[in-house]
């Protein structure tokens, strides 16, 4: 049975720019479909048009026809697309209506008028499913990106729609709730013919278990067809997409070493070598020491006597799974978060004791969600804000150049806001680029990000790091860890 017919869809934003154009397909009751494609290519848009959202909540003009079951999706009540098709969207946050989490699961199918006994089942399975349970009575605010993300897919979940529109499900997910949600994507299909409908750039996870892949370039469809493609290695990376990374070749490559740590970043299993040149100064030239650092909110204890050392032209990975403090452990470093105990050095000066103009000027910082970061009303002001001085118009970079360098160049007079999710990333992280700082810290920068884009951020990390620039990048993408990093540390 078709779900999905779409005829000829063009879709335009009030600012008059194309995304979409002539887009023809139909999807059927139980596929797992694939939408891949560049950056900016539409994907996301596409979305918002399958669920009913534009015109209705996002302002757009639609051409062409969008049919679910048979029936114009314009004619819909919204209640009524509710109970067939459930959209995750990139940025968990933009889901949350309530303030805990089982208040959030139950609020779908409270409002399709459930009976309680269904609302308290549809919780219990939806949060099971995402291995969330045991954060049922948890506030949303207390949670990890990561686990709001599961939150929103749960949420979703509760509804028990005929189709599930994920985007960019797993940007944000440990490897073991990757793994988790691509299984559960073929239990959906298999148990209750659930559609499934994937917007991803993490193809490896998903070889097994599509059906059909789209892929979308500049508003178009340039491939439909099985999903035998994405086993081709060539093919991807000419349509631009991720595969099974291969490692690139660099001289200035250390040993990784895996070392395997605590709450507390006490390091064990490792060898003698090892731990004595990253634990007491690897490397004489640190620029960023974590001195006995403990931390912790909700009653919960995060870090417990944390040290940590990073040198002058040195990249650390910290990875560990969603929730073990990866994004605490960056904004303590970045002054966002105080410690209850212990201090941050830089240069052998507290942090605290930095002025927050100086401060700016030495550290780059770049969250999860960079629609915190994105203030200005164009893309070139987000690169050369009004409120700079002097001092910082000394060792600023060219926007110009730093358009071009990140692929946004064209762009800088949009509306930040009317960029995509990955186009948001890059001009994110160019913006933290801008004073030059020495030191850098990252948090899931490959977030929304194609495999052409990819390549080129990690050529720039590499050649920051050639200059002296000091890195520090929180992050669950292999690829990072694997081709960039000196080293690596696990928090858990």
């Amino acid at each position: 049975m078709t779900l999905y017919s779409i005829k000829n869809l063009t879709l335009s934003y009030p600012a008059g720019l194309e995304v979409l154009s002539g887009i023809s397909l139909d999807i059927g009751q139980g596929e797992i479909i694939l939408i891949a494609g560049r950056s900016g290519s539409g994907k996301s848009s596409l979305a918002y048009c399958m669920a009913g959202l534009i015109p209705v909540a996002i302002p757009g003009k639609i051409n062409g026809n969008i049919s679910l079951l048979g029936k114009e999706i314009l004619t819909y009540n919204p209640w009524e697309i509710c109970k067939h098709c459930g959209i995750v969207f990139q940025e968990p946050e933009t889901h949350f209506l309530t303030f805990k989490v089982e208040d959030e699961v139950a609020f779908g199918p409270e409002n399709l008028f459930s009976s309680q006994k269904e609302i308290l089942h549809s919780v219990d399975v939806s949060l099971e499913y995402m291995d969330m349970k045991g954060f049922k009575r948890h506030p949303i605010s207390s949670l990890s990106y990561g686990q709001k993300q599961k939150l929103a897919l749960a949420a979703t979940l509760a509804l028990r729609p005929k189709c599930i529109i994920m985007d960019e499900p797993m940007s944000n997910l440990d490897i073991d709730s990757v793994k988790r949600l691509t299984n559960l994507c073929a239990a959906l299909k298999k148990q209750f013919q659930t559609t499934v409908i994937l917007i991803e750039h993490r193809l490896h996870w998903l070889k097994d278990i599509i059906d059909r892949v789209f892929v979308l370039d500049d508003g178009k469809i340039v491939y439909s067809g099985n999903a035998s493609c994405l086993k081709n290695e060539t093919w991807l990376k000419d349509m631009g997409l991720r595969g099974v990374f291969q490692k690139r070749e660099t001289s200035s490559k250390k040993n990784l070493h895996r070392i395997e740590t605590p709450m507390n970043l006490q390091f064990t299993k490792v060898d003698e070598n090892t731990q004595k040149g990253f634990t007491r100064g690897r490397n004489e030239a640190s620029i960023l020491y974590a001195r006995d650092i403990f931390f912790g909110f909700n009653g919960r204890l995060i870090f417990n006597g944390l040290n940590l050392k990073l040198g002058s032209g040195e990249i650390l990975g910290v990875c560990g799974p969603n929730g073990s403090g990866k994004t605490t452990l960056l904004r303590i470093i970045a002054g966002l978060l105080m410690p209850q105990k212990g201090v941050i050095l830089i240069n052998t000066r507290p942090l605290h004791s930095i002025p927050f103009p100086e401060r700016s000027r030495i550290l780059g910082f770049v969250g999860q969600n960079c629609d915190h970061q994105l203030f200005m009303s164009d893309v070139s002001s987000e690169l050369l804000p009004p409120w700079l001085d002097d001092m910082d118009m000394e060792t600023m970079r060219s926007p110009d150049d730093m358009l071009r360098l990140f692929g946004l160049d064209g762009l800088g007079s949009r509306h930040p806001q009317s960029l995509s999710a990955g186009q948001k990333q890059r001009l994110a992280i160019a913006a933290s680029l801008m004073k030059n700082p020495r030191i850098l810290l990252m948090d899931e920068p490959t977030t929304g990000l194609d495999n052409n884009n990819i390549e080129k951020l990690l050529d720039i990390f590499l050649d920051l790091k050639s200059k002296g620039s000091s890195i520090c990048v929180a992050t669950h993408d292999q690829q990072i860890i694997n081709e960039i990093c000196d080293h690596r540390i696990v928090l858990d």
